[in-house]
């Protein structure tokens, strides 16, 4: 059965938007998927503020409040941006003669292209706006092959306290579907900051100085890849 979509319209003429009114607004958030705040139009008065400023005003005062589709569609733009970067130090790693990590670091974008459209087809298919997002330029030059891997775990650690913020979210509002639906998120993240932490402690082992132990490394991670890449297919 298709889930209906429960949406609040909030009329007013907000000139200005009060404390008042954000209460109202952030109370509705918590009670329906959509907050529509319609600024009425009466033309036997005067207005403060033109529509244009009390729009802005609206957009800048209710920019922090959650609610499961918002958030949502948040988490896919980190995904899509973790693609970006990942795909960033793919080239990188290109260029430096490092075709395993190359590899490693491609398939590693693609698979984050596909949480992406997990969350996106998850939002669509439950009657959700999908807000495809616009993305940062990621870095390009990242100096040392240990950088690399340092900016992947720390970037897999804020990915993961994001995931950890829409579970906590879908308890305190009870939408146990998408609680359920993140669950394969949490256990993807505790995955993917295990094998960070597991590629940086090899390094260390053999330090940061060309050689054959950053050949064997390059080697290796290269085998990773395809071992995920074979484990993704099975899946």
């Amino acid at each position: 059965m298709e889930r209906k979509k429960i949406i609040a319209i909030y009329p007013g003429s907000f000139d200005p938007i009060t404390l008042g009114h954000l209460d109202v607004i952030t109370r509705a958030s918590t009670l329906f998927e959509k907050v529509i705040i319609a600024i009425a139009i009466n033309s036997e008065k005067s207005p403060m503020f033109s529509k244009d400023s009390r729009l802005k005003m609206i957009k800048e005062v209710t920019k922090n409040i959650k609610n499961i589709e918002k958030i949502l569609n948040e988490q896919i733009e980190k995904e899509a941006y973790s693609s970006q970067l990942y795909l960033s130090m793919a080239v990188w790693a290109d260029g430096q003669g490092l075709s395993g990590v190359s590899t490693f670091m491609y398939a590693h974008a693609e698979e984050e292209r596909g949480h992406m459209l997990k969350l996106v087809r998850f939002v669509a298919e439950r009657g959700g706006t999908v807000v495809i997002p616009s993305i940062a330029q990621p870095p390009v030059d990242f100096q040392t092959i240990r950088a690399v891997f340092e900016t992947l775990l720390d970037h897999e650690v804020m990915v993961t306290e994001s995931i950890n913020e829409i579970v906590f979210m879908t308890l305190q509002e009870k939408d146990y579907t998408t609680h359920n639906f993140m669950q394969w998120f949490v256990s993807e993240q505790m995955e993917e900051e295990a094998l960070a932490r597991t590629i940086l402690d090899k390094l260390t082992l053999i330090g940061d100085e060309p050689g054959g132990g950053l050949y064997e490394f390059d080697k290796d991670v290269a085998k990773i890849s395809i071992v995920a890449s074979v484990n993704e297919t099975q899946a």
